[in-house]
């Protein structure tokens, strides 16, 4: 009993014959932008995930976010929710987000949309099925490639930080150092 590798966007699109639900499916998402957007940060709010910036940069970074998923949806390619997780991971480091913050932020984002999709094709099984076998592989994918662009940025911080420790135990060993060789 071998396993199934995991679906991405294209496969389980170019299975189902997805384009034609694909543009139902973003378009759904688009109309419904807004009102998501306010129930994923309600939903945040209400279990603590929204932490450091102020309501503006809460804001902006729903909105691109948002549009990183679909986009990465439409395109299947990843290049916007790279870079927008490297920006997120500098940022959510110094603003000393835990993974509990970001990866709750994200799969409340992801609830939410699939809660939209499953209202809008509740009549539809099938297209159910296929519209949230989409959206997951895209909203997973998304979630890893945060999840990366977190370690690496925690792990430059920690090497920055060690550099540093290291530079300052050089400095006080040369000034110990002089210090003795005056009191001689």
């Amino acid at each position: 009993m071998g396993t199934k590798p995991p679906a991405t966007a294209k496969r389980v699109r170019a299975r189902s014959g997805g384009a034609p639900l694909l543009q139902e499916m973003l378009a759904h998402l688009r109309r419904g932008e807004g009102s998501l957007r306010r129930r994923w940060m309600k939903e945040m709010e209400a279990r603590r995930y929204l932490r450091g910036g102020s309501a503006e940069e809460l804001e902006a970074d729903s909105v691109a976010i948002y549009d990183a998923h679909l986009t990465c949806l439409e395109t299947g390619h990843y290049h916007r929710a790279q870079a927008l997780a490297k920006a997120m991971a500098a940022r959510g480091v110094l603003r000393r987000l835990t993974p509990k913050h970001i990866f709750g932020a994200l799969l409340t984002l992801q609830g939410v949309c699939e809660e939209s999709l499953a209202q809008r094709y509740r009549e539809r099984p099938d297209r159910l099925n296929q519209s949230l076998a989409m959206f997951k592989s895209v909203a997973n994918r998304i979630l890893v490639i945060v999840a990366l662009a977190f370690l690496q940025e925690r792990e430059g911080v920690v090497r920055r930080g060690v550099e540093q420790f290291r530079a300052l135990v050089e400095a006080g060993m040369v000034l110990a150092k002089e210090l003795s060789l005056e009191s001689v």
